[in-house]
């Protein structure tokens, strides 16, 4: 399309992502990604929402530590951007909601978070509390026990308090232990 002297657009872009979504294609989904953060601003091309989920979709079907590491830099310039997690949408520090997030961006959101905290921690520019996770009472609270416990380490496991259904929450004492295992 640009040899040709054409311009994609949002919507190129995102069709162009959701065909190598759909042909299991994460390496080139990501390169999409890449050059649509990397274009000119006057050319006002810029991923946004369902940008960021197919993204993330695809490369949480790819198999392989390569696409993790690519859905986290995916993820992390998306919250740069304020397409996700805006810090403003937040009620505190200590609660985010993933309750709208589909599963695999939900999934990011997890290893984002935790290393975002245990960075600001182990730095001294966060005091340690309960942290909430707003999963909605749904198959989301359950997919999230998940992720927190199988693919963080050390593993990080959560309570659902009985009036808040749709919450998870992680102790202090959790949240410690947690940061304690983080490797420098």
């Amino acid at each position: 399309m640009k040899n040709d002297g054409l311009q994609p657009d949002l919507v190129a872009y995102n069709a162009l992502i959701n065909a190598g979504t759909m042909s299991n294609q994460p390496e080139q989904v990501f390169d999409l990604w890449v050059e649509m953060c990397n274009t000119d601003k006057r050319e006002k091309v810029s991923p946004d929402i369902v940008t960021l989920t197919e993204v993330i979709a695809t490369l949480d079907r790819g198999i392989g530590k390569i696409n993790r590491e690519r859905a986290d830099k995916v993820f992390a310039e998306a919250v740069s951007r304020g397409i996700i997690l805006k810090e403003d949408s937040l009620d505190s520090s200590w609660e985010v909601d993933l309750s709208r997030m589909s599963f695999p961006v939900a999934r990011a959101a997890c290893r984002f978070i935790f290393r975002r905290i245990a960075n600001a921690a182990k730095n001294g520019d966060l005091d340690v509390k309960d942290f909430s996770l707003i999963t909605g009472a749904s198959k989301m609270r359950e997919y999230v026990r998940e992720v927190l416990r199988d693919e963080l380490k050390p593993a990080v496991f959560c309570v659902v308090p009985k009036l808040e259904q749709g919450t998870l929450q992680v102790k202090e004492k959790v949240m410690r232990n947690y940061i304690a295992g983080q490797s420098d």
